[in-house]
């Protein structure tokens, strides 16, 4: 079955800059590492602003309310480890955008 036939499901934390990119982990500190690490080898300055949030199996990048709204979940203060307890999670390639 191909990707896009197979159900959405949230995969791993993610933080966005302002410019677009994104950064995953585990959790949302990995993906915080990610960036302070990328960040710091071309010696560009951390955005001051991140939007931390999640990316799918599909590869979009969702803020915290989409993928709660997603997941089918009723509390909008979703975290890194009750996406890991979903019954719709799926492990993920890992690959930052």
């Amino acid at each position: 079955m191909s990707a896009s036939l197979r159900p959405e499901t949230v995969t791993l934390a993610a933080i966005k800059f302002a410019d677009g990119r994104i950064f995953t982990g585990v959790a949302h500190f990995e993906a915080r590492d990610e960036a302070i690490n990328c960040c710091r080898s071309r010696s560009i300055p951390l955005p001051l602003e991140i939007d931390e949030g999640f990316v799918t199996s599909h590869r979009r990048y969702l803020d915290r309310h989409a993928a709660v709204m997603l997941m089918g979940l009723e509390d909008y203060t979703m975290s890194s480890a009750q996406v890991e307890v979903s019954r719709r999670f799926a492990p993920a390639t890992g690959v930052n955008m």
